[in-house]
C-alpha cells in the first residue's frame, strides 16, 4: 500500500511539474513578435500627403518580409499638410486625385531585433495629369506595443521621377517653359522619414 502512495506521489508531482511549464509558457508574452506574420499598415507621412495607402506585410521567413498595397490619392478632395510650396509649384493645387501602387521588400536583422532594410517603390497616377515613380533605400525600426498594434518608423533615401501626361508642371521643375520639355522625365533627390502603424492579424 505505502509503494502505491509512494508512486502515485512520484505520478502527480511530475503532472505536477508539467502543468506549471504549461502554465508559465501559457502567460510568457513577447507582444507579438513571434507571430507577427501578416501586418496591416498605413503610412501616416502619406497620408499628410493626401495619400491615404493601405499596405500589407507578410513575412516569410523570419528575416525576409515584403510589404505592398495600394493608396488613394486624395488631391481632389483636400489639400495635403505636407506639400510644396505655392510660389514655386503654382499648378500644384489643379492636380487631380488618382491612385498610387507600393512594394517594399524587407530584411529583418538577426541580431538587431526589428530592425529592418530595404528597397521601395511606389507608383502614383494623378489622372490625366500626371504620374510618377519613386525607389528608396530604408532603414527601419518597428515596435510591437500590444498584442495587435506595431509601430513602424523609417528612413528612406532615394529618386522620385515625375512625368507629365498633359504638359503642364503640376509638381516638376517650376523653371519649365516649354511644354514638350514637361514630357520628359524630371528627378529629384528625396529623403523622407515615415511612420507606419499597423495592426498584427
Amino acid at each position: 500500500m505505502s509503494k502505491i502512495i509512494i508512486l502515485l506521489f512520484f505520478v502527480f508531482s511530475n503532472t505536477t511539474c508539467f502543468s506549471q511549464i504549461n502554465t508559465i509558457e501559457s502567460f510568457l508574452d513577447d507582444r507579438g513578435r513571434t507571430e507577427a506574420k501578416d501586418i496591416v499598415k498605413t503610412n501616416i507621412s502619406e497620408i499628410l500627403q493626401a495619400n491615404i495607402p493601405i499596405i500589407w506585410e507578410h513575412r516569410f521567413t523570419e528575416n525576409v518580409a515584403v510589404q505592398a498595397g495600394v493608396g488613394l490619392l486624395t488631391h481632389n478632395l483636400f489639400k495635403p499638410i505636407i506639400r510644396p510650396s505655392a510660389k514655386r509649384y503654382p499648378l500644384y493645387d489643379k492636380i487631380e486625385g488618382g491612385f498610387s501602387l507600393y512594394v517594399h521588400p524587407m530584411y529583418y536583422f538577426r541580431n538587431l531585433e526589428s530592425t529592418h532594410s530595404g528597397i521601395s517603390l511606389q507608383y502614383s497616377r494623378h489622372g490625366n495629369q500626371a504620374s510618377s515613380i519613386e525607389y528608396a533605400l530604408c532603414l527601419g525600426k518597428q515596435w510591437f506595443l500590444e498584442r495587435h498594434f506595431a509601430v513602424d518608423v523609417e528612413l528612406d533615401i532615394g529618386t522620385n521621377l515625375e512625368y507629365s501626361l498633359d504638359g503642364q508642371s503640376y509638381i516638376f521643375n517650376p523653371d519649365i517653359l516649354d511644354e514638350k520639355l514637361a514630357n520628359k522625365f524630371r528627378s529629384r533627390s528625396i529623403i523622407m522619414l515615415s511612420l507606419k502603424l499597423g495592426y498584427i492579424l
